[in-house]
């Protein structure tokens, strides 16, 4: 049987190449979209505060409890989340600490805002799009919708989702390493209101028993 060779000129090993290159081109930058879009809208806010209804379920799906209260945020560091029922818990964070404050319970824990296995997922509404792209692998599975992936175990949450109406956010859900999920539901927003560094001031009141670790 005859031997058949198959030769390519030279302009066609060209056009080779130069198609395999633009097919990778193409697929990096639709690889990086979502994480363009998603920093977009989050930088887009320099500050943000309203309202938000919680529900979490356990890993079977049976719900565990609700919950209810108000948030704010201020680029860049700054957190506040304030769950009002049916107990009362508040987080603050500036760049240097986040501070949870247990009311019921009378505790109040500092750590450093920058432990990404503490880090709450609520603060990636504050994340900047050099950060998203350092520590998540981001999908977009739907209009508007982005799935965040910790690219390292140091996270305390196997993801999380971000779902946006017109740009403006609508609700986040959490999936932790237990297999549970927090959905959140955002209402009564007003995006870029008059916010400062005063509205994150955090002093453990006298009563409470204090947690450092950070030191």
């Amino acid at each position: 049987m005859p031997n058949i060779r198959f030769t390519v000129s030279l302009p066609q090993r060209f056009s080779l190449v130069l198609a395999v290159l633009l097919s990778t081109c193409v697929n990096a930058l639709a690889d990086e979209r979502p994480t363009d879009e998603l920093a977009s809208l989050l930088e887009a806010l320099t500050t943000l505060q309203g309202k938000f209804a919680q529900r979490q379920y356990d890993e079977s799906g049976a719900l565990l409890v609700e919950s209810s209260g108000q948030f704010k945020l201020l680029r860049p560091g700054y957190f506040y989340w304030e769950i009002q029922a049916p107990d009362s818990q508040l987080v603050v964070a500036d760049p240097k600490y986040v501070w949870h404050h247990d009311r019921d319970l009378e505790t109040a824990t500092r750590r450093p805002a920058n432990d990404s296995e503490d880090m709450a997922p609520l603060q990636i509404l504050n994340a900047d799009g050099a950060f998203l792209r350092a520590s998540f692998d981001i999908e977009s599975p739907l209009t508007e919708s982005y799935t965040l992936t910790p690219r390292t175990s140091s996270f305390g949450f196997d993801r999380v989702t971000l779902v946006f109406s017109q740009g403006h956010i609508q609700s986040m859900e959490i999936a932790d390493k237990l297999g549970q999920r927090v959905f959140v539901e955002f209402h009564s927003v007003i995006e870029n209101p008059a916010l400062g560094v005063e509205d994150f001031a955090f002093t453990p009141p006298p009563s409470a028993d204090i947690f450092h670790y950070d030191q």
